[in-house]
């Protein structure tokens, strides 16, 4: 239940901030978990004894992000200024050379992986209409049923392994229990707040989400064995750190994104 409790307390303020406030305010949440989610990364690759440049890693992210909200930042032009100026301030540093590129990978990685993918949750609120108030928080809700779906699923109903090295309590039958609830999410978003979905739309999406969502699962459950960690922090009560709230999400919103661009405004 205290997985449960903490998923409600976090989804009612997202709620309020994505249906309601603007989309700076927006962005300054997605900051501050994208901020929190950089920092355990750090923390987790300082567990295997490098040194991501934190300095470098939260502004660049950060404004990696909010380039797609702003048209004055063009996306690529950020990307090729972080490419060009963090391997020189990496390798000015006094290390060894095996230190000094290990170092920059786990510099470079958190900003492409956190800046680069929070961006699309970023760009899902400046969507033109209606679109921009719903699809962030379609997104978080249909994200957040499909991984306690397939949490309480496993838990209950869970044979078969899905990927044991990389998570061993992750099973096949706690996924398509989560693909089941994600679907069912959809459908109520369609009846509580975003009426022009399709069913159609409700069953695509909610399979998509849901799967891509366990794949960053997935991504960051191998972070953490890699690191020698069972959570990347202890920061919400039942669910672990900020990052592992976050994989799934990073993964799901350039999918929500995508079949919005391809699909055009959700019909109404």
């Amino acid at each position: 239940m205290k997985r449960v409790f903490s998923a409600v307390v976090l989804l009612a303020p997202a709620y309020f901030v994505t249906r309601y406030m603007s989309p700076l305010a927006f962005f300054a949440l997605v900051g501050v978990l994208l901020g929190a989610s950089a920092l355990e990364f750090c923390s987790l690759a300082g567990r295997r004894g490098y040194q991501a440049q934190k300095t470098a890693v939260l502004p660049a992210s950060l404004v990696l992000a909010y380039a797609f909200m702003d048209s004055r930042l063009d996306v690529q032009m950020v990307l090729a200024m972080i490419l060009l100026f963090i391997p020189v301030m990496a390798l000015m540093r006094r290390d060894s050379m095996d230190k000094k590129f290990g170092n920059l990978i786990m510099t470079l990685f958190p900003i492409l992986f956190l800046g680069l993918l929070c961006g699309y949750i970023s760009g899902l609120r400046i969507l033109p209409g209606a679109d921009g108030h719903d699809l962030p928080f379609l997104l978080l809700f249909v994200v957040a049923a499909a991984d306690s779906g397939a949490y309480y699923g496993g838990r209950s109903l869970g044979r078969h392994p899905m990927a044991p090295r990389l998570s061993p309590h992750k099973t096949w039958e706690g996924l398509l229990v989560g693909v089941a609830c994600a679907v069912a999410a959809a459908f109520v978003a369609r009846l509580w707040f975003i009426y022009r979905l399709r069913p159609m739309d409700c069953v695509i999406l909610g399979i998509l989400l849901a799967l891509v969502g366990s794949t960053g699962d997935l991504v960051e459950s191998s972070l953490k064995r890699w690191a020698g960690a069972k959570d990347s922090s202890g920061l919400i009560p039942g669910h672990g750190g900020v990052l592992d709230r976050m994989d799934a999400l990073l993964f799901a919103a350039p999918v929500l994104f995508y079949y919005h661009q391809f699909m055009g405004t959700i019909a109404r």
